[in-house]
């Protein structure tokens, strides 16, 4: 657990991230892709990722090249 689990458990990105307790913390966490289904496009089995803590759309230019919000914004979000 680290502080942004602690923000997002105080409520303080409630209105970025939308999501409503009870709620699965942590984002720093990695693996690989296990299986995929047959409508899965943009991951494959093998492929290397990691869990963020928002829901952005994850195919953008922002969110493909791991963007980051400008700095002295005060949110680490993506820029999606």
């Amino acid at each position: 657990m680290c502080r942004t689990d602690l923000h997002v458990l105080e409520g303080q990105w409630a209105e970025k991230s939308q999501v409503e307790l009870p709620y699965t913390i942590g984002h720093e966490n990695a693996g690989w892709v296990h299986a995929v289904g047959s409508a899965v496009t943009n991951v494959a089995e093998g492929d290397k990722v990691i869990v963020h803590p928002l829901i952005t759309c994850g195919l953008c230019r922002a969110c493909r090249s791991g963007g980051r919000a400008p700095a002295g914004s005060g949110t680490s979000a993506s820029r999606c």
